[in-house]
């Protein structure tokens, strides 16, 4: 059984075995955690948004877990997809519950770890992918991610090829499933796309039981020239479960990046999201819903990072809140100054179904560039009433009634899935958790 310590306790004697990193770096990256230290009142990007007692808390680490069992896998599966499965428990892949069909030569799809001994058979494409690991999450200015990559044992990996379109939607399925004490959990995703290459990727995380967890989630996409992904996350922790997740993307010349993120569940969730469009002619998406009731708070961070010519993007957020819960958006845009002709949406709108709710939205523009198109807009507010009187006059009773228009308000995010496959699961999905929210 694993020792529960607590989070400097773990940075100060992290597992003395080869994890993400190797021995040498997690160790490096340990110090550096420890120097950075969790963020604090005083850190604004974490303004309304506090860890209580996270440093004292004693948490467990590398806990082995039985297997779930198959309702709690398809609890957390979208249905009617044809789609290839990774699954991973308490940060762990686990290689017996993994199911992938026949793949176009050269995919590579699994375990980091079986990636890199991949590399050491002399496999060049297991290689380059590794050289891609942690380049992207900031774990020298993140604290989160600095934890992560000290103390995560392994991660899931996904390497497509220059010209190659992934058959299938990649399913990452994450379950955090707590035993004893309060678990700490670091799942890690890894993704790179060569030229021109396509695909679909749906990460899944959920918790269950009724302990006390933290789950550091962080992923990294590497799109290249060309390259078209299109990723969905979809997040259900259990009431007492807190997430801390960072998603972080690099888009070369001319491809293309869409990321969904939809929040549906937990105590304390913080979702961060940067996205780098670094050569002319890149684009991006960030959208994402969040289902809201209880004392759930949802902490929504976004960057938007135009450093090169020519490049779009667009963010999309829309939060349903119920009885006491809060919700936090914080989106940025930042425009480099060699970044012309820039074309940059953000949008935000919350609807508060409560008094007791709270919503709290915070647009942010960096503009050094001067040939520019960047608007953003943010609003509040709740069920229209007129819109109401007019369902129940034509004999809808008022809980259905009240269904309908929150299902309206969620259908515009719905509508910016470019996956066909993935948008009647969405939605059935979307479906019966507003179930609890009218």
């Amino acid at each position: 059984m694993s020792q529960a310590r607590t989070l400097a306790e773990w940075l100060e004697h992290p597992p003395a075995r080869d994890g993400l990193l190797s021995t040498e770096a997690r160790h490096e990256v340990a110090r550096l955690a420890t120097l950075l230290g969790l963020p604090g009142p005083r850190d604004e990007a974490w303004r309304y948004t506090r860890l209580s007692g996270l440093e004292q808390e004693a948490l467990e680490l590398g806990v082995e877990a039985p297997l779930p069992d198959e309702h709690q896998l398809r609890a957390l599966t979208p249905e009617g997809v044809t789609l290839d499965r990774l699954v991973v428990v308490n940060g762990r892949p686990v290689p017996s519950l993994c199911q992938i069909g026949p793949l176009p030569d050269g995919v590579g799809i699994g375990s980091l770890s079986a990636m890199r001994q991949a590399a050491r058979e002399g496999n060049s494409s297991a290689a380059q992918l590794l050289e891609h690991l942690d380049l992207l999450s900031q774990s020298r200015q993140r604290a989160f991610s600095a934890i992560n990559s000290a103390l995560a044992e392994d991660a899931a990996a996904l390497w497509v090829p220059d010209g190659v379109q992934l058959p299938r939607p990649l399913l990452v399925l994450s379950l955090v499933l707590p035993q004893a004490g309060p678990l700490l959990s670091q799942p890690r995703l890894l993704a790179v796309l060569g030229q021109h290459s396509q695909a679909t990727v749906l990460e899944a995380h959920g918790g269950f039981g009724d302990k006390a967890y933290l789950c550091n989630a962080v992923s990294e996409f590497h799109v290249q020239a060309h390259a078209r992904l299109e990723h969905v996350r979809v997040q259900r922790d259990s009431v007492a479960g807190r997430r801390v997740s960072g998603a972080f993307f690099q888009v070369m010349a001319g491809a293309q990046a869409r990321t969904h993120t939809y929040t549906l569940g937990g105590r304390t969730v913080r979702n961060e999201i940067r996205m780098e469009l670094v050569e002319p002619g890149a684009s991006g998406e960030i959208n994402g819903l969040g289902l809201l009731k209880g004392e759930t708070h949802l902490d929504n961070h976004t960057h938007v990072a135009h450093l090169a010519p020519d490049c779009q993007s667009h963010q999309g957020f829309r939060t349903i809140l119920a009885e006491r819960s809060q919700g936090i958006f914080t989106g940025r845009i930042q425009v480099a100054k060699d970044a012309q002709h820039t074309d940059a949406v953000q949008q935000c709108a919350s609807m508060v179904l409560s008094p007791e709710a709270r919503a709290v939205a915070r647009p942010q523009l960096e503009i050094l560039a001067d040939d520019v198109k960047c608007t953003h807009g943010s609003t509040v507010g709740s069920l229209d009433a007129n819109s109401l009187f007019y369902l129940r006059s034509r004999g809808i009773p008022g809980d259905l009634a009240r269904r309908i228009l929150i299902h309206a308000f969620c259908s515009t995010q719905l509508g910016r899935v470019r996956a066909s496959e993935m948008v009647n699961p969405l939605d059935r999905l979307i479906t019966r958790t507003l179930a609890d929210h009218a």
